[in-house]
């Protein structure tokens, strides 16, 4: 009796031993991306709102007398950190240049602009892949990029900005002091 419980033991062991070293599967693989990331984001005007998802510092605006009252921290839910990865490792960012317009192609005679501006600057973190796309001074708005990945990535910005912003954490903080026209 001894010697079949051991022996079941044994098996047992092994089996577990051969799950634990299997080798990760692509799909495993996506769903750790998923996991073990950080991203941080900015976007508006000039740039004045922000996300860093490693710290959870939210920002509202940088442009205010006391630019402390419009910082709060949200760390993210786990149906946030699901959806924004998924979106982020959807976009590819390995194929978006390090400095990116959007609104128009590199080659383009006339030149969509607006006034004010925005700027926004994506930046994406894992443990295999390291990526900031930097959109300075580009028109304001989520919508209008020159071709389809142009277009993907303003969405995938325009879902960020709209997850970030329906928070409680967002909604807690004080109107704008200055707005821009």
């Amino acid at each position: 009796m001894k010697k079949r419980n051991l022996s079941v033991l044994l098996a047992l062991l092994l089996l577990l031993c051969a799950c634990d070293t299997a080798p990760e599967t692509e799909k495993n693989g996506e769903e750790a991306a998923l996991r073990d990331y950080t991203f941080s984001f900015r976007w508006n005007v000039c740039g004045i709102s922000s996300y860093d998802s490693e710290s959870g510092l939210l920002v509202k605006t940088t442009d205010a007398t006391n630019p402390s009252r419009y910082r709060t921290t949200h760390i993210l839910t786990a149906a946030e950190r699901e959806e924004i990865g998924a979106l982020l490792a959807s976009l590819d960012l390995s194929a978006y240049p390090a400095e990116y317009d959007p609104f128009n192609a590199p080659d383009a005679e006339l030149r969509q602009m607006t006034s004010p501006d925005q700027t926004i600057v994506l930046s994406f973190v894992t443990p295999s892949f390291s990526k900031t796309v930097s959109c300075p001074n580009v028109c304001l708005g989520m919508k209008g990029g020159y071709d389809e990945a142009a277009q993907r990535f303003l969405n995938v910005c325009g879902r960020l900005e709209e997850i970030l912003t329906s928070t409680e954490e967002w909604k807690s903080l004080p109107d704008y002091e200055f707005l821009y026209d």
